[in-house]
């Protein structure tokens, strides 16, 4: 069950299914986990921030890293479906602007980091 509407992400498979995720982290730490053979995945969806019903699909979505804009599971991260949304979030709060990839990176690395000191 998604908590934040704003923060939800969603991995479909090649079968139909469906994980949902509390956040944008969950769902790439899952990913970068590499329990699920990348063939199997049809696509990655994130909660757009400006309009929690619409997803996104990672490829076209913009996201904001900002310690001033709390999520759910505390990497501080959301999705935008254009541009002009998240600059405006940028302005209001700070932080970075940064693509799926480098994304993926940044959880990735801080996921290795909670895991060698005991934290999640």
């Amino acid at each position: 069950m998604i908590t934040d509407h704003q923060y939800g992400a969603e991995m479909l498979l090649t079968t139909g299914k469906a994980y949902t995720f509390d956040s944008i982290e969950c769902m790439s730490a899952f990913q970068n986990a590499g329990n699920l053979a990348e063939k199997k995945i049809h696509s990655l969806w994130v909660t757009d921030f400006a309009a929690p019903g619409n997803l996104i699909n990672t490829s076209d979505a913009i996201f904001l890293h900002s310690d001033n804009l709390r999520s759910p599971m505390g990497m501080n991260l959301s999705a935008y479906s254009n541009q002009a949304a998240a600059a405006q979030q940028l302005s209001r709060f700070g932080g970075n602007i940064v693509e799926w990839p480098e994304l993926t990176q940044l959880v990735q690395a801080a996921w290795s980091n909670n895991q060698q000191t005991g934290h999640h």
